[in-house]
């Protein structure tokens, strides 16, 4: 089996906060390393993540918009 490459990050952090951590961790079965390393794909992958809501407001913008200009076409065109 191959080795991959690996490097370290090290944090500081409150104690108390590594202790609530901690047994949340326990609770549901999981482990340090795979939250926080969820955590930082998650983060640097942000960008390409699609903020569905935001875009259902700009689809139902662009829709108020046909619908006028398409009313404004159908008068000028009955005229």
């Amino acid at each position: 089996m191959a080795r991959r490459e690996r490097t370290f990050i090290q944090v500081q952090i409150d104690p108390a906060m590594k202790t609530r951590f901690t047994n949340k961790l326990e609770q549901e079965g999981k482990k340090i390393t795979d939250v926080l390393l969820k955590w930082i794909e998650d983060y640097v992958n942000e960008a390409q993540n699609v903020d569905v809501m935001d875009l259902k407001h700009r689809v139902e913008a662009l829709e108020r918009l046909i619908q006028e200009r398409n009313s404004v076409l159908v008068g000028e065109s009955r005229a």
